[in-house]
């Protein structure tokens, strides 16, 4: 519904839950969004380019999102931002809306500066925005300006906590079993006794959470968590076993 009023920029404001959605996932990495239009059996192919900007206090997101985010801290250093004086430019849109042009320019300036030495893209990449990537660092490395999304990994290890808490497993699955070869029930006690994945193993009994947790590793089968990657192996006899590989 956004979408399809063409607009330039989406601001979504005061996030203040994880970030978790398959569709804006997938919106954010292609330059148009399919979806039916409700009441219909039609099919709407809509333009995205849009740039979306979320607001939010230390906001957490699954590590699809955060892979996907331009991290902008701001920190004001007082309780109350609202209440702050004092600023260069205040108001700030009217200065804005007044200095348009300049402000343009100046960009402007920048990319043209980038041309004239030669267009050479930047070295930075990042997987699903790779020409945004190279000619952003292209453009501030040949200007002189240091620090291009020099908090990513950051961001991703704050932001994504689902991460965080794998990484944490995995270590200590590692300091216990080695590459050993092992059952979910196995690795269940490290779960238990660490709190790991409540949010996915619910409250329910004891069997209902293993289960959960089984589907839970074969679906991260072959994913790396910090030095290891987790390889799902099967027998005859016993059903699945998982291991650890090196990266």
């Amino acid at each position: 519904a956004v979408l399809m009023q063409s607009p330039a920029i989406v601001v979504v404001d005061n996030i203040n839950r994880k970030v978790d959605s398959a569709a804006l996932v997938s919106t954010l990495t292609s330059p148009s969004f399919d979806d039916r239009k409700l009441g219909a059996t039609e099919v709407l192919k809509i333009r995205n380019e849009a740039v979306w900007i979320g607001t939010a206090n230390n906001p957490t997101m699954t590590g699809e999102m955060a892979r996907r985010v331009c991290w902008i801290q701001l920190n004001p250093t007082t309780e109350t931002p609202w209440k702050r004086t004092g600023f260069r430019h205040n108001p700030l849109m009217p200065w804005v809306k007044q200095n348009r042009m300049t402000i343009l320019q100046a960009c402007l300036t920048l990319i043209q500066n980038w041309i004239s030495q030669g267009a050479v893209p930047g070295d930075y990449v990042l997987g699903s925005f790779e020409d945004w990537a190279r000619t952003m660092s292209g453009i501030l490395r040949d200007a002189g300006i240091t620090g291009f999304m020099a908090n990513a990994d950051q961001l991703y290890d704050v932001a994504n906590e689902e991460s965080v808490e794998w990484r944490e497993f995995v270590d200590k699955w590692h300091a216990k079993h080695k590459k050993e070869p092992v059952r979910v029930n196995e690795l269940m006690k490290l779960v238990t006794d660490n709190g790991y994945f409540e949010e996915h193993l619910g409250d329910g009994n004891d069997r209902s959470r293993m289960t959960k947790f089984g589907l839970l590793l074969k679906k991260n089968a072959d994913r790396v968590f910090g030095e290891h990657r987790i390889i799902k192996k099967r027998t005859f006899m016993n059903g699945a076993l998982f291991t650890l590989g090196a990266v």
